[in-house]
C-alpha cells in the first residue's frame, strides 16, 4: 500500500471508532430509570418467574461512542445474585435508551431488592423494587 493511501485508511478507521474520553463519560446524565416486568412496575410475584428489566435513558452521551456497562442485581440481604455486562451500540441520538435483565425464580428471596447500573466504577442509577 502506498504511504498516502495507508494514512487515509488510518484516519478513516480512527474516525469510525470513537473511544469516549474520561471527560466525555463524566458528562453523561440519567434522565429516566425504572424496573419493570412486562411493562408493569413493582411489586413482582416471584411465583410468576418474571423477567425484570432495568430500563435507563441517558443524555450527554459521546456521539458515535459505545459504553461498556454493568448491572448488579442484589437480593434483600445485599448479596449480588446476578451481574450483566454489555457494550452499547454506537450512540447516535439522545436520550439513549439501554437496559439490563434478570429473571426471578420461584425460590428468589422476598423483600426489597436493588439493581445498580454502572459505567466502569461510576454509578449511573440505582433502583429498588419489591419481590413478594
Amino acid at each position: 500500500m502506498q504511504p498516502a493511501v495507508s494514512t487515509v485508511v488510518l484516519v478513516l478507521l480512527a474516525a469510525c471508532s470513537h473511544e469516549p474520553s474520561a471527560e466525555e463519560l463524566a458528562k453523561i446524565t440519567v434522565v429516566d430509570h425504572r424496573v419493570t416486568a412486562d411493562s408493569r412496575p413493582s411489586p413482582f410475584a416471584r411465583a410468576d418467574s418474571p423477567e425484570l428489566r432495568f430500563e435507563l435513558a441517558v443524555r450527554d452521551v459521546p456521539k458515535g461512542g459505545e459504553l461498556a456497562l454493568t448491572c448488579d442485581w442484589s437480593d434483600p440481604s445485599g448479596a449480588r445474585v446476578h451481574q450483566n455486562h454489555w457494550t452499547t451500540k454506537a450512540m447516535d441520538h439522545e436520550p439513549w435508551p439501554t437496559h439490563c435483565r434478570y429473571a426471578l425464580t420461584p425460590t428468589s428471596p422476598t423483600g426489597r431488592w436493588t439493581v445498580t447500573m454502572k459505567q466502569a466504577e461510576r454509578v449511573l442509577a440505582t433502583d429498588g423494587f419489591d419481590v413478594r
